[in-house]
């Protein structure tokens, strides 16, 4: 199988969708630095790739990876992309076994808001169970 390099070429081919997937993949150490390299990384893979809007999953992945800096302890998290037109999978794997929920805040609370953010900004998003730690998951759409 072929893996188109873009969604254009995705597109002006005709490919069948399922030869269209793209992913990529990186790992990033527990460190607040690195919530901008993440979204850094999704932002240049995905413009790579000739994603247009890539607004909403850059704000998707600085949530993800705070929530892994601040709650996943010392070790590496690590994150996922594929691209399926017209989704955007992002997974962020850490070791902790606690899943992200979407807390109710008061409006002065200055902390919280996070995975309502994501909530918001996304189609769909979960949370699997993994032997070490867990993978939260989300499914943006975005245009091409």
């Amino acid at each position: 199988m072929t893996l188109a390099r873009s969604w254009e070429s995705c597109i002006t081919t005709r490919l069948r969708l399922r030869d269209c997937v793209t992913q990529a993949f990186a790992t990033f150490e527990a460190r607040p630095s690195a919530v901008a390299r993440a979204r850094r990384f999704i932002a240049h893979t995905l413009r790579s790739w000739g994603v247009g809007d890539v607004g909403a999953p850059m704000v998707v992945v600085s949530e993800l990876a705070a929530n892994a800096v601040l709650h996943a302890g010392p070790g590496p998290f690590a994150i996922t992309v594929d691209v399926e037109p017209p989704t955007v999978r992002i997974e962020v794997r850490d070791g902790v076994d606690r899943f992200p929920r979407v807390r109710q805040v008061d409006e002065d609370t200055t902390s919280g808001r996070g995975m309502q953010i994501v909530d918001r900004l996304s189609r769909s998003w979960g949370a699997r169970p993994e032997a070490t730690g867990k993978v939260v998951w989300v499914e943006i759409e975005v245009d091409r």
